[in-house]
């Protein structure tokens, strides 16, 4: 027999490996992602753990400390994003965040997907955050189409959960931006939108101003057809919910739905039209408006869940199904038409199998039978864009041919030859009447690039004169050095120091240069930090002086200890521009006063000078971008240097006083806020 006294030790021995194995998984599946010095935007998907909450009951405290807590598991994803089909279940996101230790603490995390009806964000320390589509959009922490949420990252791991509910497919694409990169990424998706819906509503006004022209009932079903596949895709995007129904939650639910079965009506009700079912194929025409009414019959339901207690989640499904169902009776439709001879259903063809891949793609991809990425998400939307423009070349196609064969019957009729000679009088008239109008636009934009060319151009001289100044300066310093070096001179550390204020105006006038669109379209741009008044302005007025040697430059400080909060960068430029201003206009050798000032809730940075001083009724008019009180003076200037001033002050939330008259010098001041 065997000792049990034997196997006792063994069986201990391999119950601490079973839980050091054990142990070692558990922490490697709660491994934090840490977001390092190089990164932008991120996409954490492979951090992620998932817990379903098919009660939906389920509290913040079960899943981050109760018994659910260990009932996590890491996110099983085909793709490049969380997707979960249609679920009537709660899911529960937990995202490990950390960040290395030279990594800024701000970042921003976003979920590209609209139809979203709650999202509960839990962060550590934090509120909780409840949005979502069933919500006003008040409730979003950030003004923006889709959904995001600030993070505050340390180095340490932090767990942050995500609770997202939904009638709608249930898609969680999660990116983790910098505050710079969310902003450009969403300067280039409003672009790419606004060309999007640019081009579908100049193909709708164009076939609308062609229903008028030829009274032909299929431009007119495009027409509102592109009209309402563009306001589908504005809900889908979310660009609706903020701009043109914020306060009606329960209608965006289903906005996109609603909106995308009216125009599957107007889909099929066009194709009837343009294929002419009714006179080619009588059965395949009474499908077709059988297709068209189930789309309208699904819209009514879809309207009628709003004022009524029933779910709508089974309609959403049903308008897909419907989708990828319908399509082969339509394409059958084409291809009989095609056989028949005409041309203009080619382009049909290939407009319908764009919009049916794309709508099988997302149809898929809804179902979660598609791996969710930024591809298979704007499927539909890509396929609509397709659809859109070859429809209306095949529109185009069809009006060639049936002109061609209705000149052909006109030339063997001498009746039908003068009514198109009348109208191509008309035509003509109207030609050079619209040519007239262009030759008028075309003088007006002609004179507008002259003026601009001609402000660029002083802009150009300015800024060349402003260069060759420091320049000049380096130039001169660097002969001194050569010749006190030959002479045994030894005055390198005050050469340099010269040089050293000439390069780093260089460098304040290239960001002067390059900072122009930043403060002419800057809405929220100033970036704040601690500055320690007293120092900076007196770095600052040591700096200038090298540069302003002509000048005698004074600092009176109010106060040595005294903090503001600004933008460093931007006030570097504002004050420079202040004292290059009172050195320009005041007589060499002249003092220059630089100071602090202090009043109840504001600190002051003025600058005083000697000059000619400015008369009262250009006080406010020196602030306009290019207006200058005398432009025939030899003074070099374009007029840019104030209005950039006040740009800035104003970004921080402060004013610029003047105080000045003719002949006893100009005193500005910039307050700014303490807080």
């Amino acid at each position: 027999m065997i000792d049990k006294k034997q196997i006792t030790p063994s069986l201990r021995v391999l119950a601490q490996l079973v839980f050091i194995i054990l142990a070692h998984c558990c922490i490697a599946s709660t491994l934090a992602y840490e977001l390092r010095q190089s990164d932008r935007i991120v996409n954490p998907v492979d951090s992620i753990e998932v817990l379903e909450d098919p009660t939906q009951e389920l509290s913040f405290e079960d899943v981050s400390q109760g018994s659910f807590a260990k009932n996590f598991k890491p996110a099983n994803v085909s793709g490049a994003y969380l997707n979960f089909g249609y679920s009537t279940s709660a899911f529960w996101l937990k995202i490990p965040l950390s960040r290395a230790t030279q990594v800024h603490e701000d970042w921003l995390l976003k979920i590209s997907y609209i139809s979203l009806d709650e999202i509960d964000f839990y962060a550590p320390d934090r509120p909780v955050v409840k949005t979502g589509s069933a919500l006003p959009v008040s409730s979003r922490p950030i003004f923006d189409p889709m959904f995001v949420f600030p993070l505050t990252l340390t180095s340490s791991s932090q767990n942050f959960y995500i609770r997202v509910i939904s009638r709608s497919s249930i898609s969680v694409p999660l990116d983790i931006f910098e505050r710079n990169a969310l902003i450009r990424t969403s300067q280039i998706e409003s672009l790419t939108q606004a060309v999007y819906y640019g081009g579908l509503l100049a193909l709708a006004l164009y076939n609308f101003l062609m229903f008028f022209s030829l009274r032909d009932r299929s431009f007119l079903l495009y027409t509102v057809f592109a009209l309402t596949t563009a306001l589908g895709m504005f809900a889908g995007n979310g660009y609706a919910r903020l701009y043109l129904w914020p306060d009606w939650n329960n209608w965006d639910q289903i906005a996109m739905i609603a909106i995308f079965s009216l125009s599957g009506t107007l889909n099929f009700l066009f194709s009837r039209s343009f294929l002419k079912t009714k006179i080619r194929n009588p059965k395949i025409d009474l499908a077709l408006k059988f297709i068209a009414g189930l789309f309208f019959l699904l819209f009514i339901f879809l309207i009628l869940s709003l004022h009524f207690s029933m779910s709508s989640g089974w309609l959403y499904q049903a308008i897909f199904i419907l989708t990828l169902g319908s399509a082969p009776v339509l394409l059958y439709a084409t291809l009989i038409t095609i056989r028949a001879g005409h041309r203009d259903a080619y382009y049909f063809l290939w407009a319908l199998s764009c919009l049916w891949i794309g709508a099988c793609l997302a149809s898929l991809r809804a179902f979660d039978l598609l791996p969710s990425n930024v591809f298979s998400s704007y499927a539909l939307q890509i396929g609509s864009a397709l659809e859109m423009l070859l429809f209306s070349f095949a529109l185009a196609n069809r009006i060639q041919f049936e002109r061609d064969s209705r000149e052909s019957v006109q030339l063997e009729l001498n009746n039908a030859r003068n009514v198109l000679l009348a109208s191509l009088k008309q035509n003509e008239e109207q030609l050079e009447k619209t040519v007239l109008e262009r030759t008028s636009e075309l003088e007006s934009l002609l004179k507008n690039e002259k003026n601009l060319r001609e402000q660029y151009d002083r802009f150009g001289a300015m800024i060349s004169h402003e260069f060759r100044n420091p320049l000049g300066i380096i130039e001169s310093q660097a002969a001194l050095v050569k010749r006190e070096d030959a002479a045994g001179i030894n005055n390198i550390e005050k050469r340099i120091n010269v040089i050293s204020s000439a390069t780093h105006r260089l460098a304040m006038l290239f960001d002067k240069w390059l900072q122009s669109d930043r403060l002419t379209y800057a809405t929220n741009s100033v970036r704040a930090e601690q500055i320690n008044l007293s120092a900076w302005i007196e770095d600052l007025t040591d700096r200038c002086g090298a540069y302003h040697s002509n000048y005698f430059l004074e600092l009176k400080l109010s106060d040595s200890a005294v903090q503001i909060w600004a933008d460093e960068q931007l006030l570097q430029i504002a004050v420079l521009n202040l004292i290059d201003n009172a050195c320009k206009y005041s007589a060499p050798q002249s003092r220059v006063r630089i100071e602090t000032r202090i009043k109840p809730g504001m600190t002051g940075i003025a600058v005083i000078d000697q000059g000619c001083g400015i008369e009262p009724q250009f006080h406010e008019k020196i602030f306009i971008e290019y207006f200058r009180v005398n432009p025939q003076n030899t003074i070099t200037g374009v007029g840019l240097g104030l209005p950039f001033v006040k740009r800035i002050v104003t970004l921080h939330g402060g004013e610029i006083e003047l105080v000045s008259d003719v002949g006893l010098g100009s005193s500005f001041c910039i307050w700014l806020p303490d807080h």
